[in-house]
């Protein structure tokens, strides 16, 4: 395992460790369920009833718990923190597998659907990591923070340059020539969300104010102001 990885690993561990012993604020859990929403627009116009699904990435299992809610027969949850894997408590039609998500130990077409949601931006190799993801999967949908524009802004001024406990975890934007070279054919839908952090209810419903007004825009120009606004993408292939 490289470096970047065995970094990344820790990194989330020490994250899965802290989130049990934390209590959540009102703020906390109105970005939980602003989340869900989100996850949920993605697969919004896929059929999920009875299909299997690889959720790469899959973290505390909220997304497993999200696909099983809409008919999924079956997740395999693959994360490369161990610690993560053990906060998950739904187990049911859940299968826990603990893996690189650039070396997936499975066949070729095996599942319906390929599955990652804001993950992708913290892997070393996203070629490498696509590949995978369309080798294993029949469909494909990635819900990720985009190298637009509005992201590099937010960089650049010091906002949402890194995750996690670890300040120097590497992040590594999602770029659109990346996903068209690997997935041909692919969908990618751009979308605004200013991402608070802070624990003021008052600055969260603005924030969440200022998106809406962002991404009615972005509609009314038929998506093309989504290539400067959109820091997150829906991404889609079959």
């Amino acid at each position: 395992m490289s470096q970047k990885k065995i970094f990344e690993k820790d990194s989330w561990n020490q994250q899965a460790i802290l989130s049990r012993k934390v209590k959540a604020t009102p703020v906390h859990i109105a970005r939980r369920k602003k989340g869900i929403r989100l996850l949920e627009s993605s697969i919004a116009n896929y059929e999920l009833k009875g299909k299997t699904v690889i959720n790469v990435a899959g973290g505390n299992g909220r997304e497993a718990d999200m696909l099983l809610s809409r008919g999924v027969e079956n997740v395999v949850l693959l994360d490369l923190s161990k610690e993560s894997l053990k906060n998950i408590s739904n187990r049911n039609c859940l299968d826990l597998v603990l893996g690189d998500a650039e070396n997936l130990p499975f066949k070729e077409k095996c599942f319906d659907l390929g599955f990652v949601a804001l993950a992708m931006h913290h892997m070393p190799n996203h070629q490498r990591a696509l590949t995978e993801l369309k080798r294993t999967a029949k469909s494909i949908i990635i819900f990720d923070i985009m190298n637009a524009l509005m992201t590099k802004i937010f960089m650049h001024v010091g906002y949402c340059g890194n995750e996690g406990l670890n300040k120097e975890l590497e992040i590594n934007r999602v770029e659109a020539n990346t996903i068209n070279q690997v997935i041909s054919g692919a969908r990618i839908k751009y979308i605004f969300d200013f991402e608070y952090t802070g624990d003021s209810m008052l600055v969260f419903k603005l924030s969440q104010l200022i998106s809406s007004a962002i991404n009615l825009g972005i509609k009314a120009s038929g998506g093309i102001l989504g290539l400067a606004f959109g820091n997150l993408a829906i991404i889609q292939a079959n």
